[in-house]
Formats: structure tokens, C-alpha cells, sequence
């Protein structure tokens, strides 16, 4: 739910000078071993380091407002989250990110240019956005440039655990 204010939000942190923007893949495999996120394997590829494995599907909620009320199939898959939780979960992300090294990635979501659209993906880690700029479109260089760049869509993502919530 990227709101107006949400957007803002993501502009003022991505400009303290420690962001680095769409980044390539060579860089951002040296920013991984630099930080010491991962480390290159026998083949050559990277493996990054986590405390978990997989995914969580059951960590997965959507905002239930008037817009997605009655449009979401709502249920185990699609579990709703009041507004008021998701500011509050946000306004913790925003603040674990604050005053950290971001990388950024400006891609798009979806083949046709007709439906396609455009995310900023901002991570802390330099192998997680790796990972999007590997999982999403790359715009060319001419889109990067236009009025139709990919930025319309923040999605700053943190490794903060929400502590004081309960989603249930």
C-alpha cells in the first residue's frame, strides 16, 4: 500500500548519500563480499547466508481497506492486515533502514507494456537486490532515463521482525 505519504517516506530516506542506485550484478557481488553477506562458491556462483530457509507463505498479508475488501479472496493464502498495523509495521521498517548503506533497483513487474508496472525495490542487503534485479524486468537505459522510469512503487524491504504486532 504505497501511499502518498509512504512514497515520501522512501524519498527522504533514499537521499542521506549512503544509497546506491541499480546497481550491476559484478558490483553488487563485490558490495555482497565486501559486507561480508556472502561469499563465492568453488563454481563461481554466490551464495548468500540467512538465519532461516525457504519461505514463510503464512507470513504473507494484504491491506484490507475499501479497495481490497471485496476484490482479495480472502482466507489461509490471503491474510488481511487492518491499515492502522501496516503503518505501524512500515513506520518500523523505515525506521531500521534509517542511516543504512541501500541498494536499489528500478524494475518493472510484468511483460506487457501495457500491464506492466513499475517497482522501486530498496533493500539493505547488496545480495537481496541481486536477487529482485535477477527475479523482475530491467528496464533499458532510454526507460531508466524517461518520465516512465520504474519508481512509482516503493518497495523498501528490511530484516526487522515485528515484535509488537500480532497479524492472527
Amino acid at each position: 500500500m504505497a501511499t502518498t505519504m509512504h512514497v515520501s517516506d522512501v524519498a527522504e530516506l533514499l537521499n542521506d548519500g549512503r544509497t546506491h542506485f541499480n546497481l550491476s550484478p559484478a558490483v553488487l557481488v563485490e558490495h555482497s563480499i565486501r559486507r561480508n553477506e556472502a561469499k563465492i562458491a568453488a563454481n563461481g556462483a554466490i551464495v548468500g547466508y540467512t538465519n532461516r530457509t525457504g519461505r514463510s507463505p503464512k507470513d504473507k498479508f494484504i491491506v484490507k481497506d475499501e479497495t481490497t475488501a471485496h476484490t482479495v479472496a480472502w482466507g489461509a493464502v490471503n491474510a488481511p492486515i487492518e491499515p492502522e498495523k501496516f503503518d505501524a509495521l512500515y513506520d518500523q521498517v523505515m525506521e531500521h533502514l534509517r542511516g543504512r548503506e541501500l541498494f536499489v533497483q528500478d524494475l518493472f513487474c510484468g511483460a506487457d507494456p501495457a500491464y506492466r508496472l513499475p517497482v522501486r525495490i530498496v533493500n539493505e542487503y547488496a545480495w537481496h537486490n541481486l536477487f529482485v534485479r535477477q527475479l523482475f524486468l530491467r528496464p533499458t537505459p532510454e526507460e531508466l532515463r524517461s518520465s516512465r522510469r520504474p519508481n512509482s512503487k516503493p518497495i523498501p524491504s528490511a530484516t526487522v521482525w515485528p515484535q509488537k504486532f500480532s497479524f492472527c
